[in-house]
């Protein structure tokens, strides 16, 4: 027996997703950011993936998206490492619990930032607006760090402690 799904009920089976891609250390749009969302599924063979780049306004819009619990990895690209907005990667996570990863990328001759948050939910009962900060939680305590040469920065709420010495011969 097959069923056959109007075009009006296969779009109420849709959504979209929009919003912006971001950093709030600076306030600045991340342009021609890659994202890509990834249905979450026992079985990845059957997983959908979707992907879109942001706009020079750092802005995106998925469309036709179904419902259900997704990955979504955020893809930035960066010349300095110190540009890049999570410097120190180390278990670090953004302000939407991200998990950040970065590499250096040969072929195109920049810092790559992999920002990945799982168990994103994607409902069909309205389009979803979210906004992704690609900043860490950290980073202000990296930039402290930056303005008190050879001192320890304690971290808040008893994080880890950074060493300016440590932290620059790292990022070199």
């Amino acid at each position: 027996m097959s069923v056959n799904i109007s075009p009006r009920a296969k779009a109420q089976l849709t959504t979209s997703l929009g919003g912006k891609v971001f950093r709030s250390d600076t306030n600045m749009p991340i342009n021609n950011s890659y994202i890509l969302l990834m249905q979450e599924r026992q079985n990845r063979a059957e997983a959908e993936h979707f992907d879109i780049r942001t706009g020079t306004d750092g802005k995106y819009r998925f469309t036709n998206i179904p419902a259900g619990k997704y990955t979504v990895s955020i893809y930035s690209w960066y010349r300095n490492r110190l540009d890049v907005p999570c410097t120190d990667s180390i278990d670090a996570k953004t302000a939407d619990e991200g998990h950040v990863t970065i590499e250096w990328q040969r072929k195109s001759d920049a810092f790559m930032e992999i920002v990945t948050i799982k168990g994103f939910s994607i409902e069909t009962d309205r389009d979803t607006e979210r906004n992704f900060d690609v900043a860490c939680r950290q980073r202000a305590k990296l930039l402290d760090a930056e303005t008190k040469p050879n001192k320890i920065v304690a971290a808040e709420r008893g994080e880890r402690v950074l060493h300016l010495d440590w932290w620059i011969r790292r990022c070199m």
